[in-house]
């Protein structure tokens, strides 16, 4: 499956031109409104998308992404907090408070493998934002999605994207196994504290 990414610069370029051909002048605020509006689902849809290949698939697919559950534990974890329950209650069933630290360290940890590598992406190959975030979001999704630029870039860009997809599959279930593994109780503890939030 191929992903269209929109030129906007030379196709704007021609619309503008057109329209001061044919009514004499160009405003600018309804140009781009227009323009704007005949956008929007392709926007929708590329977030959506991209969204989507982030989050994977269930727990125990072979696929990659942060998982379904990591999601949704993320969202519990977002709501409860702004009912202002102390404890992380879902469907009657309490969730202990190192699984919600594993969500949101697994979270963090795949946005920053996702973003860093869309950025090495863009400066070794020289793309711009969508179609770099596109291919590294797929890669680490092992989705299987692409603009059409895979075959195009060079040997680093796909050896980065083979290293994101290997991060993807392996990289979230090895991790939180890891955590859960080496979970100890600490000999003491230090007084606590309250920074300021927000």
């Amino acid at each position: 499956m191929r992903v269209a990414v929109v030129d906007l610069g030379s196709n704007s370029t021609r619309l503008l031109i057109a329209e001061r051909e044919t009514s004499g002048k160009v405003q600018f605020g309804k140009f781009y409104a227009r323009r704007a509006l005949r956008l929007l689902p392709a926007l929708f849809a590329f977030l959506a998308i991209t969204t989507l290949m982030f989050i994977g698939a269930g727990p125990a697919s072979t696929a990659g992404g942060i998982k379904v559950t990591t999601f949704a534990v993320l969202g519990f974890v977002l709501w409860s907090e702004v009912r202002g329950n102390t404890d992380m209650n879902v469907f009657r069933r309490r969730l202990p408070s190192n699984l919600i630290r594993q969500a949101l360290t697994v979270a963090l940890l795949a946005i920053g493998l996702v973003v860093g590598a869309t950025l090495v992406l863009m400066s070794v190959e020289d793309l711009s934002l969508t179609p770099a975030l596109f291919e590294v979001t797929s890669a680490f999704g092992t989705v299987g999605l692409s603009t059409g630029i895979t075959t195009a870039i060079g040997v680093a860009g796909q050896l980065l994207l083979v290293l994101v997809m290997l991060a993807g599959r392996v990289g979230p279930v090895t991790f939180v196994t890891a955590l859960a593994l080496r979970e100890r109780v600490p000999a003491y503890r230090y007084p606590e504290e309250r920074p300021i939030i927000g």
